[in-house]
């Protein structure tokens, strides 16, 4: 699942997994690979290339205070604003609550109508179909099939219509392999 955290004001794309007996979060493309990852004491304790860890660490809200080598870091999570609105905008697809994107029925360039289906996400085991809410073209995907993702975030960008006959229907499109769709991998 890909999150946003602000380091110091600084914001942060940042993605984690577990594998066997270690965890690995990627920051801005960068992978870092840690295990034996403890809290005790409000102290953080991690093991890192071979190197035993510890800091302390405190939170304040939904800030963590960290004292890495005598510089201070404070890291927040990026709140995603979720609304009925911005779901409803029309500019694009918002996710409704965190789920697991199964399906992405379109393609960047693709015409859309009005209840066409675009994106089918599985949340709370159920199957959910997030439809265009108006005719237009999609301008841009920012998720992949098998990601885990949070509600309220935007998971494709809608152009509305400009009555050309630029693009296609999905129906008109070619679906040959290898075929750079637009897609995020």
């Amino acid at each position: 699942m890909r999150k946003e955290i602000l380091v110091n004001g600084d914001q942060l794309d940042y993605g984690f997994r577990e594998e066997a007996e270690k965890t690995i979060i990627e920051v801005d493309g960068q992978e870092f690979s840690f295990s034996h990852i403890e809290f005790d004491d409000d102290q953080l304790h991690f093991e890192y290339e071979g190197q035993r860890f510890s800091f302390p660490v405190a939170t304040k809200g939904t800030s963590v205070f960290c004292d890495i080598a005598g510089k201070a870091f404070q890291a927040k999570k990026v709140e995603k604003n979720f609304s009925k609105s911005a779901v409803d905008s029309g500019d694009g697809l918002v996710t409704p609550m965190p789920g697991k994107i199964i399906k992405i029925c379109m393609s960047v360039g693709d015409k859309v109508k009005a209840g066409d289906a675009v994106v089918v996400m599985e949340a709370m085991k159920m199957e959910h179909t997030l439809s265009a809410p108006k005719d237009g073209t999609i301008k841009a995907i920012h998720a992949a099939e098998g990601e885990l993702v949070d509600g309220g975030i935007s998971v494709v960008d809608l152009a509305g219509d400009s009555n050309d006959s630029a693009g296609t229907t999905k129906g008109d499109r070619n679906d040959s392999a290898g075929r750079d769709d637009g897609r995020r991998s």
